[in-house]
């Protein structure tokens, strides 16, 4: 970590993760360790960097390596947003969650030392992890290494939704939208954009009820699925329905009160010594995303419960001309008509779609191959 001379101290790093948005760092890494590691392998000519798209360093105690270069079969257990078939290609704005990374045929051992470069798109990371080979106290890796990649490998794929600054959080909050996960990677590169150049977020209206038409069919059949969800969807499949016909009023009218309703039957069922105040239900939401899966999650839940407490649950000016469509708004009755707009409608149907993988288990998730 540092430079030194004989009889000076060093600070040495024994597990970093690096990307791109590391810059200079990431490529001191790739040419030190993938350089230093590609020029000890056979081949004639020598091989490339930029023929590298998967490198894995196995490290024994012993002082052995075996090295992997673009043979291995990676295998990610995936959160999806729709059923799929054996053998259909899987694109980015399908997955919902990353949560683990596997290998075909290889285990990294808890008493060895691991680097590992790999790419998502157009983006490269390099993870090393040498703690199982100190000479002092060597001690095998008690975290789960297979979790561990899955984090990162979601990290790099949604990487600019955990940069959005703070100006961006709050024009997004105060024009009422989120990046929510229902919605293409596109769409919200689209919107946090207009968050940060202040442009007007409801630009966008249009083109994100389109997208949220075209798969409503599926967000229905994913509340139905959701057990929490049984004695509320009669309410959604109305409010559904009267969207589909641009009913924007009664989507709205429907939405707003059943979401709290969402909020304490999934409180009541699992985490009942909760207080049941706005905060509360806000925080009961997303307890389990927060607890359960890991900090890279693009359902980015603890930003969420953000959302539910300042945004839905926001309070309103009764002197206001305008007064926007919260749940306080609608429930006390004094929301403006023209705020129960299509914005409204297509923002709640998609927080009540966002609570739906909030509560859902990590589990619920398909296995997919590197070549899909």
């Amino acid at each position: 970590m540092n430079a030194a001379r004989q009889g000076e101290s060093l600070t040495v790093q024994s597990i970093a993760f690096f990307s791109e948005e590391d810059g200079d760092k990431l490529i001191d890494q790739l040419e030190g360790w993938g350089s230093d590691i590609l020029a000890k392998l056979p081949g004639n000519p020598p091989i490339q960097p930029a023929q590298v798209e998967h490198l894995l360093v196995i490290i024994r105690r012993d002082n052995t390596a075996t090295v992997y270069l673009n043979e291995l079969n990676a295998r990610t257990l995936i959160q999806v947003k729709r059923e799929f078939k054996k053998g259909e290609a899987v694109f980015g704005d399908d997955i919902a969650d990353v949560h683990r990374m596997e290998f075909d045929g290889v285990t990294v051992q808890k008493d060895c030392g691991v680097i590992f470069i790999f790419s998502v798109g157009w983006r490269r990371a390099l993870f090393f992890d040498f703690s199982p080979l100190s000479r002092k106290d060597p001690q095998d890796r008690e975290y789960d290494l297979e979790a561990q990649l899955g984090q990162f490998y979601a990290y790099l794929m949604f990487q600019k939704r955990f940069k959005i600054a703070e100006q961006q959080w709050r024009n997004l909050f105060d024009g009422q939208w989120f990046p929510f996960i229902t919605l293409k990677e596109a769409t919200i590169r689209k919107l946090v954009s207009h968050a940060g150049n202040g442009w007007p977020l409801d630009d966008l209206s249009d083109a994100i009820a389109q997208e949220v038409k075209a798969v409503l069919p599926t967000m229905l059949s994913r509340w139905k699925a959701a057990p929490i969800f049984g004695d509320h969807v009669p309410f959604l499949e109305k409010a559904a329905e009267h969207y589909s016909k641009n009913d924007f009023l009664s989507t709205a009218a429907i939405l707003y009160p059943r979401i709290e309703g969402l909020l304490r039957t999934h409180q009541q069922r699992t985490d009942p010594s909760a207080a049941s105040s706005q905060k509360g239900l806000s925080g009961s939401a997303t307890k389990k995303a927060e607890s359960e899966r890991h900090p890279s999650s693009p359902l980015l839940p603890a930003k969420f419960r953000e959302y539910l407490e300042g945004v839905y649950f926001a309070a309103f000016n009764p002197n206001d001309p305008r007064i926007k469509v919260s749940r306080n708004s609608v429930g006390h009755g004094v929301a403006s008509a023209e705020e129960y707009s299509l914005k409204s409608a297509t923002i709640g149907l998609l927080i009540v779609d966002q609570l739906c993988y909030c509560f859902s288990e990590p589990s619920q998730s398909t296995t997919v191959s590197s070549s899909e």
